[in-house]
């Protein structure tokens, strides 16, 4: 009698574990669920002509790189981000960003649901964010920024480049208070205007990397930065591989070993300087392709094949162009060229790095002393 009352309680016991398991089980399931996933939704106030947003990774060029967002009639809008990242995103206005006027609107994907009022720029100080705890910490710098912004510093000063030094060390302070994720990104956002601004210290970038390089060790921005440092002059450069007209994946650096010098040329349809620059290429490629020079092309910034071949058709350059379709080989990263345009390379036979963005004649002068 005694056995059957302990088997019954152990069968009992049994149960009850075997109830909460699946408990446990079916919250971490929902847990898990939810973030794979973050609902944005919000209004939009003030905008005149404004039908859609453009989302993407602020990283990312969204001229080729973006979800298209459609505003109803009342002007609201509701998006679902699937799988999202910890990285930063952000929206804009797509007729504004189309106009060159809008600006961007930070955010963290960090919860299952984010709601937003966005204002246009002239009253983006009354922005909301809510539901996100690091767009916030984001949003209130950027409100701080946009009111010094707002008293004209540059109109007071004739000094540009100190004011500069102002606007990007304000952000430089903002990073090394916030070691985490948001000043990551803001961090990130630096390293993408020292391509454009000279007056931002790379190497002071650098050192801060290496801080939040031993906080986030496998942290794409952390592989980012990596890259970065691996373009200059003297270094070796990036394997990369991007198919041909045909689909055939080519293998560049074959192509580097079998010349004395490569020209690698990145550009996109819409860049008017890079074809401009492509043009003025074609006497020199024509002038020292016998004696060991080429030239490889690839056109990226586009989101189909069809863009390729118009581009292709229409401007007829003599040498081989792969395609780079949405970042697909992540060439322009590679290459630390992100929304941009373009540029160009010049490569020895051995992998290194010679020039970056050599002029015509800079090209000329390095092809006389090498071949």
């Amino acid at each position: 009698m005694q056995n059957i009352k302990l088997a019954n309680k152990i069968r009992l016991t049994m149960k009850k574990t075997m109830l909460i398991f699946a408990i446990i089980l079916l919250l971490f399931s929902c847990k898990e669920k939810d973030q794979n996933t973050c609902t944005i939704s919000g209004e939009v106030i003030g905008y005149e002509n404004c039908t859609s947003l453009l989302l993407f990774k602020t990283q990312q060029d969204p001229r080729y790189l973006s979800e298209k967002i459609k505003l109803d009639k009342n002007n609201t809008f509701k998006y679902t981000i699937k799988e999202p990242t910890d990285e930063r995103y952000s929206l804009i206005s797509e007729e504004a960003f189309i106009a060159g006027n809008g600006y961007l609107v930070n955010f963290f994907a960090d919860n299952d649901s984010i709601r937003f009022q966005i204002h246009s720029m002239e009253r983006m100080t009354e922005n909301k964010i809510i539901g996100s705890k690091k767009s916030n910490l984001l949003l209130d710098f950027e409100k701080e920024e946009k009111n010094w912004l707002d008293t004209d510093p540059f109109g007071k000063n004739d000094n540009k480049d100190s004011i500069m030094n102002v606007f990007f060390s304000n952000k430089i302070d903002f990073v090394l208070k916030n070691q985490n994720l948001v000043g990551y990104s803001m961090l990130i956002q630096l390293f993408q205007a020292s391509q454009f601004q000279s007056t931002i210290d790379k190497s002071e970038l650098f050192q801060i990397g290496d801080i939040f390089k031993n906080i986030y060790p496998n942290h794409p921005y952390t592989a980012f930065i990596e890259t970065i440092k691996k373009i200059k002059v003297g270094n070796v450069c990036p394997q990369i591989q991007a198919p041909d007209k045909s689909g055939e994946i080519i293998d560049i650096s074959a192509i580097i070993k079998n010349k004395k010098l490569t020209l690698i040329d990145l550009w996109a349809p819409w860049c008017s300087p890079c074809i401009e620059k492509g043009k003025e290429m074609i006497p020199v490629y024509e002038k020292y392709k016998d004696s060991g020079f080429g030239v490889i092309g690839v056109v990226g910034g586009i989101k189909n094949k069809e863009s390729y071949q118009r581009a292709i058709e229409s401007f007829n350059f003599p040498w081989e162009n792969l395609i780079e379709i949405n970042n697909e080989n992540r060439i322009w990263e590679k290459f630390n060229i992100m929304n941009s345009g373009g540029a160009t390379f010049i490569i020895d036979n051995t992998g290194i790095i010679l020039a970056i963005n050599p002029t015509i004649e800079e090209t000329e002068q390095i092809l006389n002393e090498k071949l």
